[in-house]
């Protein structure tokens, strides 16, 4: 019995590995990264704020993101809920999230922020040193998120 449970998890992670978000947003197919749905989700709903898409001030509910994004609410509430932490949504009770208004400034912080968070981290990875199985991670990791969002 324990071998057809870990066949079907081995299934289950196989078809998560294989879903990813276009750059339009949409959730499909394909043979990349094993990156939880609401990871994915979270990506192209920041990038559609950031991007303007969804424009200052409108009104999002869980159903018509998860909708737009081929998702259940679930990952949908994951996403947003990281979003209000960055202060890219307002979430109101029984009325759904807000995006919230960015100015040139607000990006340059968030910019200038992570600059200095990556700078750090890279510092710290240098001096304590790391596998030769963490820096091929690190290496895939970075080339996944060089390709712009596909």
């Amino acid at each position: 019995m324990a071998t057809v449970a870990t066949a079907r998890e081995q299934k289950r992670e196989r078809q998560l590995a294989r879903v990813r978000v276009s750059s339009r947003g949409e959730i499909r197919l394909g043979a990349q990264g094993l990156e939880k749905l609401s990871e994915r989700v979270y990506q192209a709903l920041k990038r559609e704020i950031v991007m303007a898409v969804l424009r200052p001030g409108e009104a999002l509910t869980e159903k018509d993101l998860a909708e737009r994004y081929n998702s259940s609410r679930t990952p949908v509430r994951e996403a947003a809920l990281r979003l209000v932490d960055q202060n890219l949504l307002r979430v109101i009770p029984n009325c759904g999230y807000f995006v919230c208004h960015l100015t040139v400034k607000d990006l340059s912080d968030i910019y200038e922020y992570r600059a200095v968070i990556e700078c750090a981290s890279a510092e710290l990875a240098a001096a304590r040193g790391m596998s030769n199985a963490e820096f091929a991670e690190l290496k895939r990791w970075g080339s996944y998120r060089g390709r712009g969002g596909s």
